[in-house]
Order: C-alpha cells, then structure tokens, then sequence
C-alpha cells in the first residue's frame, strides 16, 4: 500500500508550522527518516530538546493521530508502560496531521522478561483500581479520592490499524464488543476485496462465541492493541512501546498478537504469567482472537500471500499461518472454529 511512504512531501509547509506550534526557533531534523506502512516520522531537535514527529497526508490522519494521543496519553498514565510521552497533534489545512511526541533514544529489545512484567501490569492496573475505588467508598474520604476505573469495554476515541477505523463505542460486553469489531472487519473485506465466502461462516460462529468465555471473567484491561515485535524496543533504563492502539478489553487479546505475530521468546511469557496466571480456554480463545488478526492483515495486503507481509508477521510463523493465503487462511481458522465450537 503506497499511501505510507513521502507524505511529508506532499505536506508542503508542514515544518514552518511545527516551528510555530512548537515556539522553536530550531528545527534541525537529524537520523533516518522513518517510513512504515502508513506513516512518516522524522526526529528533530528544538529549542525544547529532541522531539519525533509522525506526518500523515491522507485524511484519515487526524482521527488517526487522535487515537494514538489518546492511546498514549492512558497508557502513560498507568505508570507502568513505558511509551512516549504525546506532545501535541496538529491539524494542517489541507487535511493532513503531524503527532509530535517525545523522542527516545532506543534500541533492540533485550530484556524481554521486563517487558512481560510491566505488560502484566498494564493489564492489571485497571482490576486494581476498581478494588481501589471500592475500598475508598467505604471510607470518610472517598468523595476526595478518584480512581479511574472503567468497567466497560471500549476506548474514548476511534483508533485505526492501519488505515482499518476501529469505532470502539463502549459495551457491557466483552463478547458482543469482539463480536461488532469481526463484523466490521468483515464488511471490510467485502468491500475492498469482493469477498462473499466469510459472512456466512462468520455468522454461523457468532451465536457460540460466548462458549469460549464460560469459564473465565474478562474484566476490562488497558490494552497496548498492536504489541508486536516491530512496536517494541529499549531505552538504557527500559522496555519502551510504541504506536499504540488502546481499548480496554480482554488481556489475552494483546498476547495473542504477540502469540500470532512471533518473535517473543518464553522469557516474556513467564514473566507475563507468574503476575497473571493463564485460564482455562487459553488455546480456544487464542483461535478466535488470531481470526482478528488474520482479517486484519487480510484487510490491508489482499487476498493472496505476499512479501511485504514479511516485515509484520515472524519469517517462522508466516509461512506456517498464512501459507494457503490471507484470505484462505482466514477461511480456514473460520471453519475450525465453527466445527470445535458447534460439536462441543
């Protein structure tokens, strides 16, 4: 998909107006210019220090841009994760976007134990406030305490894989929730790929789904949404991520990102589970959340296998997952989980 690469480019302007909204006289770009699959970034230093800036001209990207602030903005304020700090979103006239955010200096994760913790604890943090904000009721002083706990599944703000809108109105319902999320993705490829094979198969599996939950309560957790391997990096001092797509859902959606894209060695996991043990049904759920992920990817590279998936998707596990094709192997994740779910 060609629309990520040379938008600043097409942003005619756009450093003269970080200039002003950043009040910098300097504004000296310096290392390589990041070019992923849908956004430029470029890091500069400024009268304030380093800063990285994110340019995206097409116009989606300032709901885009949005998300990923907001993302941020509540991942940071877990104080667990460690992600950028989001500095600013400015809106250009012509439509496009620039996120400025703090810039670090990273490098190859290593310390991949670390990092399992302090996703255990994102993941915990909001449970722990809801206990928080209980046991304040029950004192004289909980009209002074707040504690931000949420207790539906959702996000403030739209948030977008890729060019993919994820709405992310709240629900009561964890299931009815994932439920609407595969429904859009499913219109999804049926507008941009013609596809007419995974409704019907989509829509025999829905009124089982909530089998795969009988033994487990999903209390809602903050959630990265894109954990994988090209999203992760360190500092001196820590783990850091990065390019976030947040809601507040079931862990195990974030593990099986990491599971489906590869990459993660055991040292993460164990870390991960000695602070949140597994549940029953891991395998089962871990089957319908990887069909997320193969609609997503199917989404955005098409109906047939191709390279440039390579550079999301572990060399080990690309060929092992997806080697029928993206929209074959979608169709054949939906076929399994109909027949576990509908002879169980």
């Amino acid at each position: 998909m060609g629309d990520g690469h040379c938008h600043i480019e097409k942003m005619a302007g756009a450093e003269q107006v970080l200039k002003e909204e950043l009040s910098t006289s300097t504004l000296q770009s310096f290392g390589e210019r990041q070019s992923g699959c849908i956004n430029d970034g470029l890091a500069y230093r400024t009268d304030h220090g380093p800063l990285f800036v994110k340019f995206n001209s097409n116009s989606a990207g300032v709901e885009m841009f949005q998300g990923e602030y907001e993302s941020l903005k509540a991942l940071r304020n877990t104080q667990v994760l460690t992600v950028p700090k989001p500095i600013k979103l400015i809106k250009l006239r012509n439509g496009s976007a620039m996120l400025v955010i703090e810039y670090l200096d990273m490098k190859q994760l290593r310390d991949f134990s670390a990092l399992g913790q302090e996703v255990a604890r994102l993941h915990l943090h909001n449970t722990e406030q809801g206990r928080r904000a209980k046991k304040a009721e029950r004192t004289i002083t909980a009209k002074e305490l707040q504690y931000d706990y949420v207790d539906q599944y959702g996000f403030h703000v739209p948030t977008y894989a890729g060019y993919s809108r994820q709405s992310n109105e709240w629900n009561d319902s964890w299931v009815n929730f994932f439920a609407r999320k595969m429904e859009d993705y499913v219109s999804l490829v049926e507008k941009k790929h013609n596809d007419r094979d995974s409704r019907p198969l989509w829509h025999s599996l829905v009124p089982h789904l909530s089998r795969l939950f009988h033994d487990v309560s999903v209390e809602p957790a903050l959630l990265h949404g894109d954990l994988w391997r090209g999203n992760i990096a360190q500092t001196d001092r820590a783990p850091v991520s990065f390019d976030p797509i947040s809601l507040y859902g079931h862990s195990e959606f974030d593990l099986s990102i990491m599971l489906k894209h590869g990459g993660f060695p055991s040292s993460f996991f164990n870390a991960y589970h000695s602070l949140v043990p597994k549940t029953p049904g891991f395998e089962d759920r871990y089957d319908l959340y990887s069909l997320h992920h193969h609609f997503q990817i199917w989404s955005h590279f098409g109906d047939d296998l191709v390279e440039d998936a390579l550079g999301i998707v572990e060399p080990e596990v690309f060929k092992f997952a997806f080697g029928s094709g993206f929209k074959n192997s979608t169709l054949d994740l939906l076929r399994k989980l109909n027949r576990k779910l509908q002879t169980t």
